[in-house]
């Protein structure tokens, strides 16, 4: 991420051209803090501590070196999507994906935990669709050389639609307290269990305790903290719409899971 960053900046200075770069929400935190309004697409990064995790770090580290081309004269574009789901008709996805893996993990385990939250997926056939539009029609709505465009669904949907997915394919997924599940997920790393669907994102979750202590000061998340004010602006004139966040479409991702044997009765 860091270094195949720097090399396109140099590409692009030597030979003029304006660069497009692929980031991340992830550079951002996931919560405001308590009395600030949303991140904007024109906050730079200044604004915000370095993300934890090792990939949200090159991602926020790339976009840097990004501002600072930008900063000495290369015209840039920079955009930053959210959780990029499944194509919308094909259910087709990802199966490294965050999302898929904690799907399946649910399954198999036959727990999540409980509560509800918002998703804002953009199924990646709409993601890969409106980011070139973006690059090809952008440039008419803003006269600007440093351009940041937040790219998440308008619409989110709650978490609820994926477990009754689940509930109508047969899955049964029992919602426990967060401090259970999280026990559960701390055995899975102590057991060594590389098989399980959740071992790969056992370093992503904190315990209860963490979370209360690393939420301090901060407000209750109950929308997407995101501004996407200004790619929306632009998207709504493009020949093709963002696909719902419908309970169908989380039945079509459930059935492609089935089918491809990801997740089994």
């Amino acid at each position: 991420n860091v270094l195949g960053t720097k090399e396109l900046i140099e590409l692009a200075c030597a030979r003029g051209i304006p660069l497009h770069f692929v980031s991340s929400l992830s550079v951002l935190p996931a919560l405001t803090a308590a009395g600030e309004a949303r991140f904007l697409e024109s906050d730079a990064l200044d604004k915000v501590l370095p993300p934890q995790g090792g990939y949200n770090l090159t991602k926020w580290v790339a976009e840097k070196l990004i501002e600072q081309a930008a900063d000495r004269g290369l015209p840039v574009t920079v955009y930053r999507p959210g959780p990029i789901s499944g194509h919308s008709e094909t259910g087709e996805f990802n199966s490294n994906d965050f999302l898929y893996r904690l799907m399946q993990g649910y399954v198999e385990s036959g727990m999540a935990p409980d509560g509800e939250m918002p998703l804002d997926l953009l199924p990646v056939d709409y993601a890969s669709k409106a980011i070139v539009w973006l690059a090809l029609q952008g440039w008419k709505a803003v006269d600007q050389a440093f351009e940041r465009y937040h790219l998440l669904h308008p619409e989110a949907a709650s978490s609820d639609r994926l477990f009754d997915a689940c509930r109508k394919a047969g899955f049964e997924v029992a919602r426990v307290p967060y401090d259970a599940w999280f026990e559960h997920l701390t055995a899975i790393a102590r057991a060594g269990d590389q098989g399980h669907a959740l071992y790969p994102l056992v370093g992503l979750f904190a315990s209860r305790s963490a979370q209360w202590n690393a939420s301090e000061n901060v407000t209750d998340p109950v929308e997407v903290p995101y501004d996407a004010t200004q790619a929306q602006a632009v998207l709504r004139h493009a020949p093709f719409e963002v696909p719902p966040l419908s309970t169908a479409l989380f039945d079509t991702y459930v059935q492609t899971m089935i089918n491809r044997g990801v997740i089994q009765r």
